[in-house]
């Protein structure tokens, strides 16, 4: 028997597909039982049947660098968009409310200066602009953990796979990076926060990884003054 292969018909009646079979057909109509193709509905033809889906129809190899520069270019559109909306709210007329009143009673004459509410968009494009960032390292930490293809993680493992940003050396660290081939986690040695001591907050790495957390889980600053 041949293996399986599926196609997909021009025009399908609707939730069914033709599947040939390269198979003996016993019930053809010249009775021959010739050795040809023969048009059954799939899930006939597949029930009981287990196939892995690369069987079936194969999957191509991912270009993980493609998807990495994907997310970075992303990210880019985002900064810019924000940008834009920066320069407009700083040239917004109504931007700084200055007010001017005097304290007789304590000798002072007081100018006062208040921002405009920050608009919404901008701390939207903020986490939309750390998020895209932050996906394409943990994107490329995947490509980086699978260099090795002989190497078979399991779901947990898989869960684990991400970018290395920690502002401590600990157990879960030194977890972690057995993920990955030596070389590299060599490499996330060297770009770790916590070599930093307690100045680990001035990491730009550490920044980004804390920014994407408070905007994935914790809060969206939309209604904040400066």
């Amino acid at each position: 028997m041949q293996p399986l292969r599926l196609e997909v018909p021009r025009a399908p009646r609707r939730g069914r597909g033709v599947l040939p079979i390269g198979m003996r057909d016993a019930n053809s109509r010249d009775g021959s039982g010739a050795n040809r193709p023969c048009l059954v509905d799939c899930r006939t033809a597949m029930r009981g049947v287990r196939l892995p889906l690369s069987s079936i129809m194969p999957v191509p190899k991912r270009d993980i660098m493609l998807e990495v520069n994907m997310k970075a270019r992303r990210a880019q559109h985002h900064l810019e968009a924000l940008n834009v909306e920066i320069k407009q709210w700083l040239a917004s007329p109504n931007l700084l409310t200055i007010r001017e009143y005097a304290k007789f009673e304590e000798g002072l004459h007081v100018f006062r200066i208040d921002i405009s509410r920050v608009p919404e968009l901008i701390p939207l494009l903020v986490g939309d602009f750390v998020c895209c960032l932050r996906s394409s390292l943990d994107q490329l930490a995947w490509g980086l953990a699978h260099l090795d293809t002989k190497r078979i993680f399991t779901e947990r493992e898989e869960r684990n796979i991400s970018f290395l940003i920690f502002k401590q050396r600990s157990n879960t660290y030194d977890d972690r990076r057995t993920l990955f081939p030596p070389a590299v986690a060599t490499i996330f040695d060297g770009l770790q926060p916590y070599l930093r001591g307690n100045a680990y907050k001035d990491d730009l790495l550490w920044q980004l990884d804390e920014l994407w957390r408070m905007d994935k889980h914790r809060m969206i600053a939309a209604n904040c003054t400066v």
